[in-house]
This record gives C-alpha cells, sequence and structure tokens, in this order.
C-alpha cells in the first residue's frame, strides 16, 4: 500500500467522523511524500503508524489494511 493512500485511509477519529462516517481529513493536507517514522504492532489485530506530519493516532487494524484498495 502506498504511504500516502495510506495515510489517507486513516480510520481515527480525527479523520473520520465517528456519527456520520464522512472523512474529516482534506487529502490536499497530507504530503506527497510522506512516510511512515514508526510502526508498532497492536496485539495481533492492528499496527499504530507514527507519520511523517506528525499524525500517530490511527490504528490500523488487519482487516482495514485488507480492505484498502
Amino acid at each position: 500500500i502506498p504511504n500516502r493512500k495510506l495515510r489517507l485511509s486513516c480510520p481515527c477519529a480525527m479523520c473520520v467522523s465517528e456519527y456520520t462516517g464522512e472523512p474529516l481529513l482534506d487529502p490536499g493536507s497530507v504530503p506527497e511524500d510522506i512516510h511512515a517514522e514508526e510502526i508498532a504492532p497492536l496485539g495481533n489485530y492492528a499496527i499504530a503508524i507514527t507519520w511523517s506530519d506528525g499524525h500517530s493516532s490511527g490504528i490500523f487494524s488487519w482487516e482495514h489494511l485488507k480492505s484498502i484498495e
């Protein structure tokens, strides 16, 4: 999964409305050269990523990662 595509798919409450499911993240605010600075496993179900833009609140489940096209 390309870095920018993965960052744009962040499922956290800062990036997606908890009430409507609508995206809150402005794609124009995500740099083309964004990259993961740290990836940490969360049990057997997900990873947490700290991005070069400072964002780090997303939890990416294996299911979520598999669903990204």
